[in-house]
């Protein structure tokens, strides 16, 4: 338990250490050779982080040709400001596609109308009218039929740990809880899980495919992509002739007073949900077992005060930070700390940086369950506010309580914490523990 501790300790004072390197200049050269898709630089974004905020808060990246913003202000008045700052952001994004291979062309196209063919990239007025119909279909089995199917779920994945005693916390719970819960919302047969799942895991692989010209896993994207397109056009099918109570039936009728939304739009809404709501809870969970074990004392609070798990899960939001980065273009041109932005550049806005900006956040490197009034923009803000902020939050709550509940002597089996190499998402790929 004190080992543990020690560790966290550690792992603290060296990000502290490490912003007030900056004063050296250390960090600084550091980060001006920090290049987002390498690790070891994935490893540890909050030092990058540390560093813009401080020295370049409106910074160019000339390698990948993007603006970064990392302060808190001006990370959500952005978000704030689609008529600055345009949800359409693919737009830069797929100017990259004349540098890859003629062959290429057709599976980046695939694989850019696939993943991004939902109204999150998109704005007004056509964001409006997909949100709102989504939204009327989506609250009410929030709170009906995913609440039942995520208690179910969670206290499976339990029961197979605690008959094992260990386990790899992220492969056997984090991981299949979020797929399992989505998989039910939408009302996704087990025949096509694979084929969906398979998808799903190349969300993250494919703007690192298209940096780096790595036409082979594009076209592996490519190929996912569209079987999983076609077997979601044939469950769409299977509603429309016979509804049920799940989000995809909801999407397809005609008499409940919403948008209709053509099928290939549900097609991406659907991949959309499970991808954004599945690899961002993996993040949480794996992220808030992590930092709650590695300082016991937090979890030893959250046992004695099981009150606090609300305002806990907030706290691991911005902690976490799950998200670390969301894409934006400029839709105007205009100036930003002294920094001319460009119409049509692309923007990368700092979620995870600015939910640990010590000008918005008392001692943001510490974790707190006890901290009150947590205002971060872990699920965004403004008209794009993730869709699913209502489920992740239900979902972290319930896996918690009863995480602290069944196994409360939990222990972390290692010191060694390796995250998969996005820039964008913060995964951990694995993590041991034992049921103590």
């Amino acid at each position: 338990m004190r080992v543990a501790s020690k560790r966290f300790e550690m792992s603290q004072q060296s990000i502290q250490d490490s912003v007030s390197n900056m004063a050296t200049g250390k960090v600084m050269n550091q980060a001006e050779s920090f290049d987002l898709l390498k690790s070891p630089d994935v490893q540890s974004p909050f030092e990058f982080a540390a560093w813009l905020r401080e020295e370049n808060p409106v910074y160019w990246n000339d390698q990948y040709q993007v603006w970064m913003l990392s302060r808190y202000r001006d990370v959500k008045d952005a978000l704030l400001s689609p008529r600055k700052f345009s949800s359409r952001w693919t737009e830069p994004f797929e100017r990259r596609r004349d540098r890859l291979p003629s062959e290429a062309h057709a599976d980046f196209d695939d694989g850019v109308k696939f993943f991004y063919g939902h109204f999150h990239a998109s704005d007004p007025p056509a964001h409006t009218g997909q949100r709102q119909a989504t939204m009327k279909a989506f609250m009410p089995l929030v709170t009906g039929v995913v609440r039942a199917s995520l208690e179910r779920r969670v206290s499976g994945l339990l029961d197979n740990v605690e008959r094992a005693g260990t386990c790899d916390f992220i492969k056997e719970f984090a991981y299949p809880l979020p797929a399992g819960v989505i998989f039910d919302l939408l009302g996704i047969p087990e025949e096509y899980h694979q084929v969906i799942s398979e998808v799903s895991e190349s969300y993250a692989d494919f703007p690192n495919a298209v940096y780096a010209a790595d036409c082979k896993a594009l076209a592996v994207i490519a190929d996912r992509t569209r079987r999983a397109k076609s077997s979601l056009m044939q469950l769409i099918q299977l509603r429309r002739q016979e509804t049920q109570n799940d989000l995809i039936s909801a999407l397809v009728r005609t008499e409940n007073g919403m948008e209709l939304l053509p099928d290939e739009d549900i097609v991406h809404l659907s991949c959309f949900l499970l991808i954004a709501g599945h690899e961002t809870t993996v993040s949480l969970l794996g992220g808030a077992m992590r930092y709650l074990l590695q300082d016991r004392s937090q979890w030893e609070r959250l046992l004695a005060e099981p009150d606090l798990l609300p305002g806990a899960v907030e706290e691991l939001l911005r902690f976490v930070s799950p998200l670390l980065w969301v894409g934006r273009v400029v839709a105007e041109d205009h100036e930003l700390h002294g920094k001319l932005l460009r119409k049509g550049s692309g923007v990368l806005l700092g979620i995870g940086a600015a939910n640990h900006d010590p000008l918005e956040f008392t001692s943001p490197e510490v974790l707190d369950v006890s901290r009150k009034n947590v205002l971060s923009i872990a699920f965004g803000y403004g008209i794009h506010t993730c869709l699913g902020a209502a489920l992740t939050r239900m979902e972290a709550q319930v896996a918690l309580s009863q995480l602290l509940q069944r196994i409360p002597n939990a222990q972390i089996c290692t010191d060694q914490f390796e995250y998969h190499p996005s820039f964008f998402l913060r995964n951990l790929k694995s993590l041991r523990i034992s049921v103590g």
